[in-house]
């Protein structure tokens, strides 16, 4: 992009919201509606000078992004200090920073996500109804938490996270901390199914599963 674009993506704060994406599996794409602003000779098969090619196409400073069911219920609501969107001839990704996540289902609690880092980007999937879906890594101090309305939890703490919103699926094969009001258990990984509530729990030859109870527990 020339040097007059580029420097009005910089200047804008904000972005018109909200933005309404088909699901937290287009995330990446969801900015792809800010090609508008690129003059017709940001190709994405142009290659980008030097200087350019760490600085994104477009990103959102400070901003919230809610997306609603076709029957008017939250689905999710994503805030982060930045989005950036990067267009790439190998594929489009999106970066955030200081990221928290709602996430609802209308079987399930909802579910809260922060972290400090995270990286969006679409990849295949065997479903024959979806050729692609979002796989949203996150990094530094990761916490998954949900609660009860009898005053139960479930946090999961780690260092680095992958999820797939779109059904509801998280994993991890990083050193893990899963927490209730009744104990805490650590393993080397985690595959969980957020709708469902159920997470296995994975050993390695450094790291085994390890369970302590702590009967009547509330410390959060």
């Amino acid at each position: 992009m020339d040097a007059y674009w580029q420097r009005a993506l910089r200047q804008q704060r904000k972005l018109p919201r909200p933005f309404l994406w088909a699901g937290l599996t287009l995330i990446a794409s969801g900015f792809a509606a800010l090609a508008l602003l690129l003059p017709p000779s940001a190709g994405v098969d142009a290659e980008l000078p030097p200087e350019l090619a760490d600085e994104p196409d477009a990103y959102l400073q400070d901003g919230t992004i809610t997306e609603f069911r076709e029957d008017g219920t939250l689905h999710y609501r994503l805030h982060a200090e930045r989005v950036s969107y990067f267009k790439r001839p190998d594929g489009d990704f999106t970066r955030f920073l200081a990221i928290a996540l709602h996430m609802t289902h209308p079987d399930a609690l909802p579910w809260r996500l922060a972290a400090e880092r995270g990286t969006a980007r679409p990849v295949p999937t065997n479903d024959p109804a979806r050729r692609s879906e979002d796989e949203i890594t996150l990094h530094g101090n990761v916490t998954l938490r949900q609660e009860r309305t009898d005053g139960g939890f479930t946090q999961v703490r780690s260092d680095t996270l992958v999820v797939y919103p779109a059904r509801q699926f998280a994993h991890t094969n990083q050193d893990v901390m899963v927490i209730t009001e009744t104990g805490r258990a650590s393993a080397a990984g985690l595959e969980a199914d957020l709708q469902s509530g159920s997470m296995k729990l994975l050993s390695s030859d450094l790291q085994r599963v390890s369970i302590v109870v702590e009967p009547n527990r509330r410390n959060r």
